[in-house]
């Protein structure tokens, strides 16, 4: 499949698409901010925080558990410790990995933050803060917005007409993580071993991605599909996110079955051949389907 761009809508989320983690490091006149532009502080005060989030915004389907890295930086002058706490407004219930960190000062650390999507409308959007306070002075802080996006991505049996080429239909409408640059179906057998992946999107993350799309197994004729994985990956291709997975299992192939042979005594000759392949390709792979 060649790659290309599609669905990319107007929409935007008001704040820089581009942030970044910074807090690495810091010099006696500035430091790089989470947004990617100097912000000057008075690294003279004793007690200073930064807190920065990646990626800053990423989506996945009901049931999924989205992760977020939040670096806390000492920028102070004097070694420090912080309360870590997390809120959202739409009651998904974000948790961190721990509530306390001590941070020396010019150092910083990482926790983990997870948000569990629960069932509700397609595309909603959870807008979730972490905030750091200081120990030594409970007027010191620092907090993030970012963002987790409830989206769809179902799969499907696709069988192209009167062809031996099989494979999937996609239906997606997600907000894609702000790290990620390759957006890939990956096809497996039933024993996990890889068999290829078509490529869907690649190159700068949209916003939001919304498709219907056919897409065939890279293997070509005869080959039906067994295992899917829908994968975000980074521009080295680096795993960042599995989407969802797909598994043809015993049901779909009945399905597919019996809504063919209903059609078997109405077509013409040349599509009773067609479907008596495909019938027979749904048989041969019966047995080994999953229930």
């Amino acid at each position: 499949m060649e790659n290309r761009k599609r669905g990319l809508l107007p929409l935007f989320i008001a704040v820089s698409l581009s942030a970044e983690l910074l807090f690495l490091s810091y010099n006696q006149t500035s430091y790089q901010t989470k947004l990617g532009t100097p912000a000057t502080l008075d690294i003279t005060s004793s007690y200073a925080v930064g807190v920065g989030v990646k990626p800053i915004y990423q989506g996945g389907v009901i049931g999924a558990t989205l992760t977020y890295t939040v670096t806390v930086a000492n920028v102070g002058t004097s070694n420090d410790s912080y309360d870590l706490g997390a809120s959202d407004d739409a009651g998904w219930g974000p948790s961190l990995s721990e509530n306390f960190l001590e941070v020396p000062a010019g150092e910083n650390r990482i926790v983990i933050l997870s948000v569990n999507i629960p069932s509700g409308a397609i595309c909603t959007i959870d807008n979730i803060t972490v905030t750091a306070t200081s120990k030594s002075d409970n007027t010191v802080n620092d907090n993030e917005i970012f963002f987790a996006h409830r989206g769809k991505a179902t799969f499907g049996l696709h069988w192209k007409y009167c062809t031996d080429l099989w494979g999937v239909t996609l239906d997606l409408d997600l907000y894609l993580r702000d790290d990620s640059t390759n957006l890939i179906v990956q096809f497996y057998r039933y024993w996990d071993d890889y068999e290829g992946e078509n490529l869907l999107w690649s190159g700068a993350t949209p916003v939001r991605l919304m498709l219907k799309e056919n897409i065939l197994h890279p293997l070509g004729k005869g080959h039906v599909p067994e295992k899917v994985r829908l994968i975000l990956t980074d521009n080295e291709g680096n795993l960042l996110q599995t989407i969802v997975s797909y598994v043809v299992t015993k049901s779909a192939l009945f399905t597919k079955y019996i809504n063919n042979k209903i059609f078997y005594p109405i077509v013409p000759l040349e599509g009773k051949i067609c479907i008596f392949r495909k019938l027979s390709k749904i048989k041969a792979q019966f047995p080994f389907a999953p229930s």
